[in-house]
C-alpha cells in the first residue's frame, strides 16, 4: 500500500537514486495511484516519468513501448503479479537504453507471504520472491539472484536490498504493508548494457558512432569478437574509436572486449 511513497525517505539517503537511477525520461509500471512522478522536486533530474498500468496495456510486454527509448525503468510491486516474471524483466529492460537504470521493488516472500501461499493478502500474486535460499516453502518461490543472473549478458546488478528495517518480527501474522512503514520487500537496481556481436570492421563502428554517445556514465559496452586474430576488423574499430577517449577497451580471457565509461572530465573527451 502506498509501496512507493514509504521507499522516498529511505531512496534519498542513498543519493544514486536522485543522481544516477531516476535522471531523464522513464516509465513507472504499474503504478496505480502511487506514481513516482509525483516525487520530482525529490528527484530532480527526472524529466518525465510515464505511468504504465491496466489501462495502458500488458505489463508483461510493454507493446508499443520503444526498444532503448527510456532512461530508467521504475516498478513497485508489480512483477509478482506478472504470468512470467522472466518476460516482464527481458521487456523491462528492452526498453531502456543501454547505460539507463531499472529500479524493481517486490515482497519479500517471507516478510510479506509469511509461510503461506497462495497469498493470503493478494489473491492475485502468481509468484513469491526470495533473494537467495537454498529451499522454499513456497512452490511458486523464484530466487531473485539467480533470476537476475540470467541477465548478465545485458545488465549488471548493482544493488539488491532486503527491505526489513522497518519489518516488525514480533507481530502477529499479518500484512505489514499496511501500515505506514512496514515495505516487506527486496529492492533491486539493474544498468542496462550494451552488447555488439557484429563482427565487421564497418558494422563495429557504426555501432561504436551510435551507442557511446547515448551510452549513461557508468555504462558498460561489451564487443564480442575484440581478441579474435579471425575478426580484425572488430578490433581496429573499436581501438580507432577509442583514440583519444579516456575510455580504454579492456580485453577480457573471452576474447571479448568492455569498455566502460567513467565520469566525465572538464575539456576530456570521455
Amino acid at each position: 500500500m502506498f509501496e512507493t511513497s514509504k521507499a522516498l525517505m529511505r531512496r534519498l539517503h542513498d543519493s544514486r537514486f536522485a543522481t544516477r537511477y531516476f535522471v531523464g525520461n522513464g516509465i513507472d509500471i504499474g503504478a496505480g495511484p502511487d506514481v513516482l512522478g509525483q516525487y520530482t522536486e525529490q528527484f530532480p533530474l527526472m524529466a518525465s516519468c510515464r505511468v504504465w498500468d491496466l489501462k495502458d496495456g500488458d505489463a508483461q510486454l510493454l507493446a508499443g513501448v520503444a526498444d532503448a527509448s527510456l532512461d530508467f525503468a521504475h516498478s513497485s510491486h508489480c512483477l509478482e503479479h506478472m504470468r512470467d516474471p522472466r518476460e516482464a524483466l527481458k521487456n523491462w529492460l528492452r526498453v531502456v537504453r543501454p547505460g539507463g537504470h531499472l529500479v524493481v521493488l517486490i515482497p519479500d516472500e517471507d516478510l510479506y507471504e509469511q509461510g503461506v501461499f497462495p497469498s493470503t493478502f493478494n489473491s492475485d500474486h502468481k509468484w513469491t520472491f526470495t533473494m537467495h535460499k537454498a529451499k522454499s516453502w513456497s512452490g511458486k518461490s523464484v530466487n531473485l539472484l539467480a533470476l537476475l543472473g540470467e541477465f548478465a549478458d545485458r545488465a549488471q546488478t548493482i544493488k539488491v536490498e532486503q527491505l526489513d528495517a522497518t519489518f516488525r518480527f514480533e507481530l502477529a501474522r499479518m500484512d505489514q504493508t499496511l501500515t505506514p512503514v512496514g515495505e516487506s520487500g527486496l529492492e533491486a537496481a539493474r544498468i542496462a548494457l550494451a552488447h555488439v556481436d557484429v563482427d565487421i570492421y564497418r558494422s563495429v563502428k557504426d555501432c561504436m558512432e551510435f551507442i557511446w554517445p547515448r551510452l549513461a556514465h557508468g555504462g558498460f559496452i561489451v564487443c564480442d569478437d575484440y581478441g579474435f586474430p579471425s575478426c580484425p576488423g572488430a578490433r581496429a574499430a573499436v581501438d580507432e574509436f577509442f583514440a583519444g577517449k579516456t575510455a580504454v577497451p579492456l580485453c577480457l580471457p573471452t576474447g571479448q572486449a568492455l569498455i566502460f565509461k567513467s565520469e566525465a572530465r572538464q575539456g576530456v573527451p570521455s
